[in-house]
């Protein structure tokens, strides 16, 4: 292979000259300083290669060659490694022929709680964010030396310094032989396994302290340049159902109760991104690195791109799940791919016909064969990155110039949308948890935001007028009235007033009723603000006395089709039960029912069914509850044999009985399908008949399902209509990202339900008669199935949905659903799946 040597003539100077200046004047040097091999080291980013490297050593920095036999070119080795080690490889070190000896070294320091799932890092510097209080300029160089040292693993000897790995700002200086250093930390995030909003507050927290540590040079020095190695998964900005997603507007500005990092004073990027509208980014945000680089604590990045479970996950590429970057920003990166496949605790080895995405083992047949591009943009020390798990190969056994080809690309973006009005609900209604008065009233910014700005909390709003009593804010220090009009004309007093009227999302206000309160009373009116423009009209916001109607409730359960022999048991069957009837008293249900899925006809259930059946029945009617039975018809289950079923159960109250529609549809042979224009004439009228001619006592009979109303529908049938897995995939998703907050997750819903894109697959309360069904499902198996029933598949449901709930909140959303839709009864689908921590003693232990 013909080697290509750099000329430092005139000539050639010239040739590069812009790209030279461009580096240069990054750097704070300029070309005429510059020894040639220094020189080299800052123009030697366009052809040049990264090393991220476990195992760095002599031995394996030695063999990162220039790309393809390149002499004009640096590399770079990025690890976790010492400043004497730093300081001999950004030199001459070998002391052999070669053209370049000297490495750019990317130090990566070791980090707390990385050996946990989620590696959260906010748990190690949470104290030191008590405060919303902006930190003074004078006190940032203090503050940044706690965090980066409460998050190192190797704590400093003296005082006040910091840990022995951390680089020195005096280190980003080019030697003699052109090596330098930068600060390239690693940084990964399991989504799922820690909270979102703690991951990326911790990242950006330590971030932003390297910034305030780094930039501590002396006159006419450049800083360090900041570039951190990050996982796809933060790169991508993901996030997670149940432990949240990114939001910029939280960390950074934080709330009443968790103030985050806005003691830092860092800036948002506006939440405009709509180029792909999802559940996995509610809040419209842009990638959290451009935010990283918007408040500019960092110089680029350099994004793993690897996983042996993800096909799409190309060498060199950026995947089509990655939040778009902030538009216009000029946000330097290059991609790190694997050299071969890296072990990763607790997962299985794929097979080894895989096709992994790395680069010893080309993936074959769905990524075409190596070379692959390896994106880039800007000004970094390398233009591609390859990570090394192991030793490193020789040049001659392993180019990575033959397999990686860099290559310019943009960092994918997207137009934003335009700033809209907020739309204001025309009156804001709060409900209290007593009467009101007549102590104040406290209401968060954001639950009034929440309740009157369509939903959104993080949105400003200025209190306009006051109707009664009088309102109140606080300013860190004391309650200051903002409701008493301005007593002169003064600019400035109006300015004040103004300012105080204007309420963040992290404010805290409070209302003074009058002493002449009643159970009702409109309090004051309130204008949206976006930051640029405000609402086109006013909401009025108006205080009820609650507490809120409690809904009558039914427990509708479909929990033990599967495996009947580990619950017709008496241990079993006892405690699992049991668990039901305490929780429905506990939490006042009003109904409580059992399911009898008959499989084939009603021989086939276990004989002694019927007898762990009535055991249920009796136990709910000793506890003042309300029986119902859901029937499971099999492939030849006919309404007479059910009737006949019922017959044999005792009790004193009318049964509720349930049908599920959906499964009757290529299931029963004799009703193929139940079709609301039918379902009274093929089904519920001869089951009426056949219970009738039984004599068993029944009040309803319930399809649960999303059939639309007809008017042929009469008594005894009840409609039961879902608000969950939706044919358009919106509900589910909605209420795990409004996890424990009631307002906030009905206001959601309620702006699905006017959604036009909604109107086939989300049927709306006021448009069908019968009863509501909200689901309790969720991911794992802490819940009452998952621990009895403990063979069955997904025990406690597909999704994450209201189960993730705490039970306070899940039954505030069904008092809002009550005000204002008032069903006669609302049923939660299903009682197998309640949560361990809903149920009066936990979930009981297996037999």
């Amino acid at each position: 292979m013909m080697k290509r040597f750099f000329s430092f003539g005139r000539e050639a100077v010239d040739q590069h000259k812009g790209h030279s200046d461009k580096i240069c004047r990054r750097r704070g040097l300029s070309v005429e300083q510059l020894e040639p091999r220094q020189l080299l080291a800052v123009t030697g980013g366009t052809d040049s290669f990264a090393y991220f490297l476990d195992e760095i050593d002599d031995a394996n920095v030695a063999l990162t060659m220039p790309t393809s036999s390149v002499s004009t070119a640096i590399s770079t080795v990025i690890g976790e490694t010492s400043q004497e080690k730093r300081q001999k490889w950004t030199s001459d070190w070998t002391k052999e022929n070669s053209t370049i000896d000297a490495r750019v070294v990317g130090q990566s320091v070791n980090l707390q709680g990385q050996g946990t799932a989620g590696k959260n890092l906010w748990p190690f510097i949470s104290h030191l964010f008590s405060s919303a209080d902006p930190v003074p300029a004078s006190g940032r160089l203090a503050l940044a030396k706690e965090i980066l040292n409460a998050v190192m693993v190797y704590q400093p000897k003296v005082p006040g310094d910091l840990g022995p790995e951390f680089p020195l700002p005096t280190e980003a200086t080019p030697t003699a032989d052109g090596g330098y250093v930068i600060w390239a930390q690693d940084f990964e995030f399991g989504p799922g396994h820690a909270p979102t909003a703690e991951v990326y507050a911790g990242i950006t927290a330590v971030l932003w302290a390297g910034r305030q540590v780094l930039n501590e040079v002396s006159p006419g020095s450049s800083p360090m340049q900041i570039v951190p190695v990050v996982s796809s998964s933060i790169f991508k900005t993901l996030g997670n159902p149940k432990t949240g997603y990114f939001n910029s507007q939280l960390i950074l500005k934080g709330t009443t109760e968790i103030p985050y990092l806005a003691a830092l004073e860092l800036d948002p990027l506006p939440q405009t991104n709509n180029s792909k509208p999802s559940p996995a980014n509610p809040f419209g945000e842009w990638n959290f690195l451009s935010m990283l680089f918007h408040n500019k604590v960092i110089d680029g990045f350099l994004g793993q791109q690897y996983a042996w479970n993800n096909p799409g996950a190309v060498p060199g590429s950026v995947t089509a799940d990655t939040v778009a970057f902030f538009p216009n920003q000029e946000l330097p990166y290059a991609i790190l791919s694997a050299h071969d496949q890296p072990n990763t605790p607790g997962k299985t080895t794929p097979p080894p016909d895989y096709p992994w995405p790395n680069l010893t083992h080309f993936p074959q047949p769905r990524n075409p064969s190596a070379p692959w591009p390896s994106h880039h943009q800007g000004s970094l020390p390398f233009s591609a990155g390859v990570y090394w798990h192991q030793d490193v190969d020789p040049l001659s056994g392993f180019d990575p110039g033959t397999v990686l080809t860099p290559t310019i690309a943009p960092l994918p973006t997207a137009t934003p949308k335009p700033m809209q009005r907020p739309e204001l609900r025309p009156v804001t209604t709060m409900v209290l948890d007593g009467p009101i008065g007549p102590s104040p009233v406290l209401i968060s910014a954001a639950e009034v935001s929440i309740a009157a700005i369509n939903g959104r909390p993080d949105l400003s709003f200025v209190v306009s007028a006051v109707a009664s009593g009088r309102v109140e804010k606080w300013t860190s220090s004391d309650w200051v009235d903002i409701s008493t009009p301005p007593s002169t004309s003064s600019p400035m007093e109006l300015l004040q007033l103004l300012q105080l009227r204007m309420v963040a999302p992290t404010d805290q206000l409070r209302w003074v009723p009058p002493a002449d309160t009643i159970s009702e009373q409109t309090a004051f009116t309130l204008i949206g603000w976006n930051g640029q423009q405000a609402s086109a009209s006013a909401s009025t916001l108006v205080i009820e006395a609650g507490p809120l109607l409690t809904p009558e409730l039914v427990l509708w359960h479909e929990g033990y089709k599967a495996p009947l022999d580990e619950l017709f048991q008496p241990q079993a069957w006892d405690a699992y039960t049991g668990a039901i009837i305490d929780f429905a008293t506990a939490k006042g249900i009003g109904t409580v029912m059992m399911t009898i899925d008959f499989g084939t006809t009603t021989d086939t259930l276990p004989d002694d069914a019927k007898g762990y059946v009535q055991q249920f029945l009796t136990a709910a009617e000793a506890a003042s509850l309300r029986p119902g039975l859901f029937l499971t018809f099999g492939t030849q289950t006919t309404v007479a044999m059910a009737a006949d079923y019922l017959s044999g159960f005792n009790h004193t109250q009318p049964l509720l009985i349930g049908v599920d529609v959906e499964n009757f549809v290529d299931v029963s042979q004799p009703y193929p399908e139940l079709k609301a224009a039918t379902i009274m004439e093929t089904f519920i009228t001869p089951f009426a008949n056949a219970l009738d001619a039984k004599g068993v006592s029944y009040a309803e009979i319930s399809p649960i399902g999303g059939m639309a109303v007809n008017s042929n529908w009469a008594n005894p049938m009840t409609n039961v209509y879902e608000y969950y897995s939706d044919a358009n995939g919106v509900l589910n998703p909605l209420f795990a990202n409004h996890q424990d907050n009631a307002a906030a997750a009905f206001a959601a819903f309620q702006d699905a339900l006017a959604d036009p894109l909604n109107a086939d697959a989300i049927v709306k309360p006021d448009k069908i008669d019968g009863w509501p069904a909200f689901a309790i499902s969720q991911l794992g198996s802490e819940c009452l199935g998952g621990e009895s029933a403990t063979g069955k598949m997904h025990p406690c449901g597909i999704a994450d949905i209201f189960g993730t709930w705490q039970w306070d909140e899940f039954e505030q959303f069904l008092g809002y659903y009550q005000k204002t839709y008032s069903p006669e009864r609302i049923v939660i689908y299903q009682a197998d799946q309640l949560p361990c921590d809903w149920l009066v003693n936990g979930c009981p232990p297996p037999a």
